[in-house]
């Protein structure tokens, strides 16, 4: 019986650059994710109502285990009755006035940075 040897060190090689561009396209995702939320949370400032600018003010950028959340710090204790609504003749909106509503409009934009920030990536990978 004869044996046949295989040398897997190209292999292993490019298993080890593959797993860099990974780590690369993870950071770039992360990057443009917090861009996008930016963004997100710059629009909605503009968007809310304004008396004293607390609300406005109290919006937030939170870095969660999947990429960015955009909301309120919880420092403005109507925040939730201005967004949502319910009581005193202000009607209940579920999904809210300003936060929700501008972050449907923003998905498409999101969805676009994350593939350019992946492609940006992947052209720098070396395929040959």
């Amino acid at each position: 019986m004869s044996n046949v040897e295989v040398d897997t060190a190209s292999l292993n090689r490019a298993m080890t650059q593959l797993a860099g561009c990974v780590e690369r396209i993870a950071q770039g995702a992360k990057d443009a994710a917090r861009t996008q939320g930016q963004t997100l949370l710059d629009t909605v400032e503009v968007r809310v109502p304004k008396v004293s600018g607390a609300m406005a003010g109290s919006l937030a950028l939170f870095t969660v285990d999947d990429g960015v959340e955009v909301g309120y710090d919880g420092s403005v204790p109507y925040a939730a009755w201005i967004e949502f609504g319910g009581s005193r003749g202000r009607p209940r909106i579920a999904m809210g006035r300003y936060l929700y509503p501008t972050a449907q409009g923003a998905e498409q934009p999101f969805v676009a940075a994350m593939e350019r920030a992946a492609e940006q990536e992947i052209a720098h990978y070396p395929w040959s």
